[in-house]
């Protein structure tokens, strides 16, 4: 093993900036010989591969491999072969998104505060899973590619930021912290609301931890999850978990397993935001970021559109499954005892099943 080396799993989907992240990371880690990463790409069209990029496929500390197909393969399918490309024997495993910026001495950071979560509460390390929501969004204009911006919550201030070098002018927000995570069952979405997911346990950002250096929960952010690198083999992610409820299954099998998940407040990743924000008014227009991200909210394609369908509810079908009881193995919550205490834990509205 590599004693304390980050394994960072990343799942691609027409992402036109996963080269960044990769330099994000490594400029801003204390110790970047030790940051190996692995990187499924799906990609949609032949033009958006990646294959030819010499940083991403000729590098020892980076295992990069793409799948064409004619729509999403969902985050499930990529979130799991990405954890699957740890091609040595790391310590850590860090599973982000593939639009996330770091700060300075974030490898540290993540491992001293998994450390001392562990020692403070008397946790095997193998069963402990650091997971939050992004400190502050980041978004980009196509009549600027060069140039990234810094949003904050109401948008109403919005300035260019360095994403090799976050504190450079976004000091403030990296000061913030994480977000803790929580279930949502009332079908919002920030200011939408989705009738599909009334009564539906979403993961959902909950607030800023002010003083405190971290707080338990009872779920995972899939954009932030950091844990042992054994993870991936113990409880890899469901292939057929696409969008809607990957995050809320992944958790209730974690939980039934004896997990626990903790949100830490540093270090601070920010993510990108995928809805379009108007630069002078800070006003979002709710639409795709740009043609690019078409493809998260619509598909002209009609082959597309019904496998996106299929897949949405062959996830939310998995989830009524688990938390019926009406299965049970490793895709699922492990028994009986299990699946009712983890219903204790998520605060699930008893006779929804």
């Amino acid at each position: 093993m590599i004693k304390d080396s980050i394994f960072i799993s990343i799942a691609a989907c027409e992402e036109r900036f996963i080269e960044q992240t990769v330099r994000s990371a490594l400029s801003n880690a204390d110790n970047p010989e030790n940051i190996y990463f692995g990187i499924f790409n799906n990609i949609l069209k032949q033009e958006h591969s990646l294959l030819n990029n010499n940083f991403l496929t000729n590098n020892d500390q980076i295992f990069y491999a793409e799948l064409m197909t004619p729509a999403p393969m969902g985050t499930g399918f990529a979130r799991m072969n990405a954890s699957l490309l740890q091609f040595k024997n790391f310590e850590y495993m860090f599973q982000i998104d593939a639009h996330t910026f770091f700060p300075k001495k974030w490898d540290t950071e993540l491992i001293t505060i998994f450390n001392k979560i562990k020692n403070d509460n008397g946790i095997d390390e193998n069963k402990l899973v650091l997971s939050a929501t992004t400190g502050f969004f980041w978004t980009y204009y196509e009549d600027e590619p060069n140039k990234v911006y810094a949003t904050t919550n109401d948008n109403q201030d919005i300035f260019e930021i360095d994403p090799l070098n976050l504190e450079k002018n976004a000091k403030n927000l990296i000061d913030r912290g994480m977000v803790t995570i929580d279930f949502i069952y009332d079908g919002k979405q920030g200011n939408f609301f989705i009738e599909d997911l009334l009564n539906f346990p979403t993961v959902y950002g909950r607030e800023y931890m002010n003083k405190k250096e971290y707080e338990e929960s009872k779920c995972i952010h899939a954009a932030f999850m950091f844990s042992k690198a054994n993870l991936n083999r113990d409880v890899m992610h469901d292939p057929e978990d696409h969008w809607h409820g990957d995050q809320t299954n992944y958790s209730i099998r974690l939980l039934s397993r004896g997990y626990k998940i903790f949100s830490p407040k540093y270090p601070t990743i920010a993510t990108l935001n995928k809805i379009f924000v108007d630069k002078d008014s800070g006003k979002s227009s709710g639409e795709p970021l740009d043609k690019d991200h078409n493809w998260r909210t619509y598909n002209s394609n009609q082959v597309g559109i019904d496998y996106l369908t299929t897949k949405n509810f062959n996830s939310k079908l998995n989830f009524k499954n688990i938390i019926s009881g009406k299965y049970f193995g490793y895709w699922g919550a492990t028994d009986y005892e299990s699946l009712n205490k983890v219903k204790k834990q998520i605060n699930y509205p008893i006779g929804n099943e």
